[in-house]
């Protein structure tokens, strides 16, 4: 049957040249790859690549330049405006001075805009930019009033009412009979220009009457001018179309004061008689006048204004009474007691302005934040406010002009935060018999005139 071999066979594991014995397997292999060189050291590797930071020449060794400056605006202004300077590499300012020396507050907006308020003592000259690695500068002009009466022809009126313009185009109303005045070139020269017959003359006496005369105007625009005239008796309103002036309806009361409200056909204006107040409404698509409500009890209305629409309005009286239009009727605006007002200025329905005196006498100024109370402003403190006379008050936003008389001296105030502040931006060097402001306006654009009593003209530029 056989024999068994007792010899045993090698399993696989025994096999020569297996896996586990095979020479060069996988785990002896030369240059395998636990052998391969890893990328942290390889010459040159990212580990050992030299790092932006210590690239010459970087951003952070390039040194800043010195500012230049390309604009400044406005390129003229007063003190208290803030302007604008343009330019480039305006980084670490150190300072920004007028006139070359005059220090001035500012702030740095962006690397290529500074915008800096002109400061007191400023004077025509340039304006510099001072940073760490040097300066630049930029001319500038100070705007200031320049007596331009001698343009009014030498027989002209002693006493100028009022003041209004257009561009070049400038009115000027006085007290002479019978005429106003027109500029077609910002004020260089001046053109009487009749009123339209007739022209009435008071029945007083037959030698000492007087003669109508403008005593209030009103610009539209260059070509469309109102005006109102008073007489003994009486008043008529004008209206000049550019090339004539002439009466729009009939004769009505002695007039005051006349304003239009920014839009629309209707305007207004103001006057009295001894023994009442009148307030008429004008419709320039007629064009015609009317007579509207007026206020209970006020006597001597010399100021009205509509500083938005005919919805609400305000006038003011020699008897101190401030009243408001609104809801279509008239009520009292609550000044204090015991002032006499001279003028009303709104440039909302909210904020305005009134000036006159007080019984001390003194010059006052009010406020108003709401339309029906007011109180009272401080006057600059280097004036004594028993000698002070304020006839006329103007704004343009928060800068503000109140023009009057001290100590027999042409007067202008000036303020650019809502009257917090006034200061003196102008008073006439020596004093004259009877000086005295009557009518002050500005335009968008920072030109200005004052008008008064012995033929004065003033003009801001």
């Amino acid at each position: 049957v056989g024999t068994i071999d007792p010899t045993p066979t090698p399993t696989a594991t025994n096999t020569p040249g297996g896996p586990t014995n095979t020479p060069g397997g996988p785990t002896n292999t030369p240059g395998g790859p636990t052998n391969t060189p890893t990328s942290t050291n390889t010459p040159g590797g990212p580990t050992n690549t030299p790092t932006s930071t210590n690239t010459p020449g970087g951003p952070t060794n390039t040194p800043v330049p010195s500012p230049t400056i390309t604009s400044v605006n406005p390129s003229s202004g007063a003190v208290g405006d803030n302007v604008v300077i343009t330019g480039n590499y305006f980084v670490n300012v150190t300072s920004v001075t007028f006139s070359s020396s005059v220090a001035a507050s500012y702030t740095v907006n962006s690397a290529t805009q500074i915008t800096a308020t002109v400061p007191a003592g400023a004077v025509t000259g340039v304006i510099t930019v001072t940073t760490a690695t040097g300066s630049a500068t930029v001319g500038f002009t100070m705007k200031a009033w320049h007596d331009i009466s001698s343009n009014l022809s030498p027989g002209s009126t002693p006493n100028l009412l009022d003041v209004d313009f257009s561009g070049n185009e400038v009115w000027i109303a006085g007290d002479t009979p019978g005429e106003l005045y027109h500029s077609t070139d910002g004020g260089t020269s001046f053109t009487p220009v009749p009123l339209p017959s007739p022209v009435y003359r008071s029945k007083l006496t037959a030698s000492g009457g007087g003669t109508e005369y403008v005593t209030s105007l009103f610009a539209r625009d260059a070509s469309d001018v109102w005006a109102v005239t008073s007489y003994s008796g009486g008043g008529r309103v004008l209206h000049w179309n550019g090339t004539a002036l002439s009466a729009v309806g009939s004769t009505v009361s002695a007039l005051n004061s006349i304003c239009f409200p920014p839009s629309g056909n209707i305007g207004y204006c103001c006057g009295s008689s001894e023994s009442s107040g009148y307030v008429y409404k004008i419709d320039i698509s007629g064009p015609s006048v009317t007579s509207f409500d007026t206020p209970t009890g006020s006597l001597y209305i010399n100021s009205i204004v509509f500083p938005v629409d005919s919805s609400t309005g305000w006038t003011s009286t020699l008897q101190g009474h401030i009243d408001i239009y609104s809801g279509g009727a008239w009520t009292s605006a609550n000044p204090p007691s015991s002032i006499e007002l001279e003028s009303v200025y709104f440039i909302d329905n909210s904020n305005g302005w009134a000036v006159g005196v007080d019984s001390s006498p003194s010059g006052l100024i009010l406020h108003s934040t709401t339309g029906n109370s007011w109180t009272r402003q401080n006057l600059p403190a280097s004036l004594n406010p028993g000698n002070i006379s304020l006839i006329d008050v103007f704004f343009r936003n928060s800068q503000g002009w109140a023009v009057g008389t001290n100590l027999r001296k042409d007067l202008i105030l000036y303020t650019t935060n809502s009257g917090e502040t006034w200061t003196v931006q102008y008073q006439s060097p020596s004093e004259v018999l009877f000086a005295l402001l009557n009518a002050v306006y500005f335009d968008s654009n920072g030109v200005g005139y004052a008008v008064g009593n012995n033929k004065k003209i003033y003009k801001y530029y």
